[in-house]
């Protein structure tokens, strides 16, 4: 796995397969993050052509990201991570402006929120061309989005959600607290359950 407190990290055609990082008796505390990658504190973060396949954590199964400016994550598939807490697949902690584009989340975990993805306090998340299938949380099983209220936007374009489940009566995607606006434009979803 790998740890990043940098200005600017770029991941271009990196497979991260079979990372962990976790104790289950520290995981409460907010330890053990990003079973593959974890990055704190970073003005941009550039993912693109980057598998995740197996990795587990407690927040973010194979990455967490914190405390950033800019973060885009392009053309990556995560498959099969896990994480005993919160965002299966990825977790966007604390930040500006989130840009996902053609992401494939397939067979993710997260215990309580976000079985592929969370987005927790962040400005603006905007999330095109993606595909959830078979991802599972108690709330959000394919995405969990919380925004930094008055100022804070959400963009879900062309995204398509299937057989994805919460247990807890919050299916495939939930967005809450972007006062400025949500728009969820063009996006299909089939099968999913709670």
């Amino acid at each position: 796995s790998m740890r990043c407190c940098r200005s600017i990290l770029i991941l271009y055609k990196v497979t991260f397969i079979n990372n962990f990082v976790w104790a289950e008796s520290k995981c409460r505390r907010g330890v053990f993050l990003g079973g593959g990658i974890l990055v704190k504190s970073l003005v941009i973060l550039n993912v693109h052509r980057v598998i995740f396949i197996n990795n587990s954590a407690c927040h973010g199964g194979a990455i967490h990201v914190s405390k950033f400016i800019k973060c885009s994550v392009e053309n990556c598939s995560f498959i099969g991570n896990n994480a005993t807490r919160n965002g299966g697949g990825l977790y966007i902690d604390r930040g500006g402006r989130a840009r996902l584009y053609k992401i494939t989340f397939i067979n993710n975990k997260g215990k309580d929120v976000g079985g592929g993805i969370v987005f927790w306090l962040v400005f603006h998340c905007s999330i095109a061309m993606t595909y959830f299938t078979l991802n599972t949380a108690d709330h959000g099983g394919g995405m969990f989005a919380l925004g930094l209220g008055s100022r804070a936007t959400a963009t879900v374009y062309k995204v398509i959600f299937k057989k994805n489940s919460a247990s807890n009566a919050q299916h495939a995607i939930v967005l809450k607290y972007f006062d400025n606006y949500i728009a969820v434009i063009h996006c299909s979803f089939t099968g999913n359950h709670a």
